[in-house]
């Protein structure tokens, strides 16, 4: 896959954020080892936007899914039981 082109010269000392799209200084970004630089590709606050992003997701699901266990409890007489 080909890299995406970064459309400005960043200044020594600064990282391209990949989710914002700007240059912020090294000291906004989190520790990624694995990338060759060290950090990672996207910043702090973008990070922490996805992050909550995620776990809002995750805990809809999770009350969906609860909704749908109640709604199993309830005895249904047609229902096989299963042990």
């Amino acid at each position: 896959m080909p890299r995406k082109k970064i459309p400005i010269a960043v200044p020594p000392g600064s990282k391209w954020c990949h989710s914002c799209a700007e240059a912020k200084p090294c000291q906004m970004f989190g520790v990624d080892r694995r990338n060759a630089d060290g950090l990672n590709y996207c910043c702090l606050r973008c990070a922490d936007g996805k992050l909550r992003e995620r776990l809002g997701r995750s805990a809809e699901f999770s009350r969906v899914a609860d909704r749908l266990r109640a709604m199993n409890r309830v005895s249904d007489p047609t229902r096989p039981k299963v042990s």
